[in-house]
This record gives structure tokens, sequence and C-alpha cells, in this order.
């Protein structure tokens, strides 16, 4: 059975659950609230990264199942992403200008994030980084390099498919380990935040996607299987390890997941709620950091209170972004050839 056309909601609601993981580990690295199994969770919600950049390219390729045009693909990219971003990084300025940089380097760092080109260059990855941009400037890099992977994936045979699916699970360790292999070497962000480290993962998910444009799918059993499994492994060794580190395991349960979750139309992640959260989940990611980090220079909280407040007001804002800056935007820029109904962007 081929994937449906148009949005599939429980990918939609994969989507809030990523972004709450990730949500919450940036949370719990600046206040504690919780100890224990939840807490190791917590921890290791970077690796949140892993889902988007997977469900990125599964999503993508089934978007694409006909072939994209290159010109409307660049453009629905653009319209997807864009002015959200923009808004995000002209709302973060404060942070910029009250830096000790010069005038010049304030300029530079402006025009490499506004050409979303700023993961290219680690040193960036702490400046001005407005809600994790670093993670929308891979996204681009990985929507140029869509075109290519697919032409190249798409004729390919299911086994073959599967023997690139493991080569990127050993790509993905293989990246992670020079970080210690290397420890002098260019650093963290290089490793963790720079696009050709994340090829691999997004290379997976367009292998997952021409598995289900070829029909396969997976019982649900498997990838519960695969969180418990992921899960117990973060609990046992309490949240720690480079987030790339994990990306090896969560590629195959990512992978599963989504290859079932095409075809359940009727489960939790596709509750109205989830879903809901979901469409919103881009806005809610890119202004997190604008209350997570302004939050504490406006008022003294507690930190239960600090928790309630951010996830309250950066919920508030996100939504208000998404209906009143996100939706017309996109649709505007969509307006001469809008996307058939439905269909993902």
């Amino acid at each position: 059975m081929t994937p449906p056309e148009g949005e599939i909601l429980a990918l939609t609601g994969l989507r809030a659950v990523a972004a709450v993981w990730v949500f919450g580990f940036h949370l719990h690295i600046r206040a504690p609230i919780v100890d224990g199994p939840l807490a190791a969770i917590f921890q290791a919600g970077a690796a949140g990264m892993t889902v988007f950049f997977v469900l990125s390219g599964f999503v993508l390729t089934l978007a694409c199942r006909d072939g994209p045009d290159l010109h409307r693909f660049a453009r629905a990219r653009m319209a997807r992403i864009y002015p959200l971003y923009a808004l995000a990084a002209v709302m973060a300025l404060p942070w910029l200008l009250s830096s000790a940089q010069s005038p010049l380097a304030i300029g530079t760092t402006v025009l490499i994030s506004g050409l979303m080109l700023q993961a290219w260059f680690p040193n960036l990855f702490n400046i001005w980084n407005h809600a994790s941009s670093w993670s929308l400037s891979v996204e681009a890099a990985l929507y140029a390099a869509f075109p290519a992977v697919r032409h190249v994936l798409h004729p390919l045979p299911e086994q073959t498919l599967i023997w690139v699916i493991l080569t990127t699970m050993i790509l993905s360790g293989m990246i992670a380990g020079t970080y210690y292999i290397f420890p002098n070497g260019p650093g963290f962000a290089f490793q963790y935040a720079t696009p050709i480290f994340r090829l691999p993962e997004f290379m997976a998910g367009v292998a997952f996607g021409h598995l289900a444009l070829r029909g396969v799918q997976v019982p649900g059993w498997l990838p519960m299987l695969g969180v418990l499994a992921f899960a117990t492994l973060m609990i046992g060794v309490e949240g720690q390890g480079l987030p790339t580190m994990w990306a090896p395991l969560l590629i195959p349960v990512v992978g599963m997941a989504v290859l079932h979750l095409t075809h359940a139309p009727n489960g939790l992640l596709s509750a109205r709620p989830v879903v809901w959260f979901g469409r919103i989940s881009y806005a809610f990611y890119l202004f997190q950091f604008h209350v997570i980090l302004g939050l504490p220079r406006l008022v003294d909280l507690s930190v239960p209170s600090y928790w309630l407040v951010t996830i309250v007001l950066t919920l508030i804002i996100a939504t208000a972004a998404h209906y009143l800056v996100e939706r017309p935007a996109r649709l505007w820029l969509l307006r001469t050839r809008p996307l058939p109904r439905g269909r993902p962007a």
C-alpha cells in the first residue's frame, strides 16, 4: 500500500513530540525540575534533532513522489520556513546588538544568517543563535541537496535502500566518533551543527520515504520496541553523551516509526490537539529561546514557575506567529501557483 497524498496527520503529530523533547531539553539544562529517569530523557533531548532531519527527508520524498519541479520546490521551501525565520531573527537582534562584536562583525553575522549560511561557520553557533537557527541553516542546505539525493535513491530497489540506511547509520556513528578521537579538533559546533554532518540523517529519511512509496510497512510494535529500548538506554546512561552519538540508534527507530505512522490514521499522534501542536511546532521551536533566555531578564521566578510561564508564553507566541504570520505569508508567497490542497510543504 502506497502512502496517502496530502498531510499525514500522525507525522505532523510526531513533529509535536520532537518539538516537546527538544524544548524540554533546553529548559532542563537551564532549570532542572526533575530527577531520575525523566531527567535522563530530558537530558538527551538534543537528539530530537535527528527526529526532525529524518522526518524532513521522509516527508519531502512523499511530497515529491512524482519528482520535484526545482523552481516550484525551492519557492515552496522558502515560503515554508523563511518568513518566520526572518521574524525570529529580527526579534533576536537585541541579543546581537548588545554583544561585544564590532559593527563590521555584527553586519557580517546578519548577512550570513540572512542567507541561512551560518551553519557552515561553526564559530557563529553561539552568536545570535536565535532559536537554534543553526538547524534552519542545516535544513536549507538539505533542501538544496534533496533533488540530487532523490535522483540517486529513487531508482534503487528495496534491498539497496536498506543498505543505504545502514550506511547512513555507520556514517553518523563515525561522525560522532571524530569528536572523541580528535578532542582538540574544530569543536562541538563543527561536529554537531555542520550540514554535511547532518546529511546522513536526512538521506536515511529519503531512503525510508522511498521504501514507503514501494509499499513497505512495519507493525506498530516494532517502532514501539525501538522507542522503549532507546529510552531504557538513555535512562541507563543518564542522558549523557554527545547528541549525535545517538543518531545511529535513532535513525532506524524514527524510520520504522514513520513507516508505521504513514498508515496509522487513528492513533494518539493523529489526535486533534497533538496535530494542532504539530502544525504550530515550527513557530514554537523558533521562538522558544526568545522566551527561555528573555524571561529571566524580566522577572525572577522559581524553577516550577519558570517552566510554567515559559511553556505558556511560548505557546501563546507560537500560536500568534503561526496564524498571523506563518500561514498568511506562506499563502501569499505561493499565491500564483498554490500547492495542491493538503500537500505538505
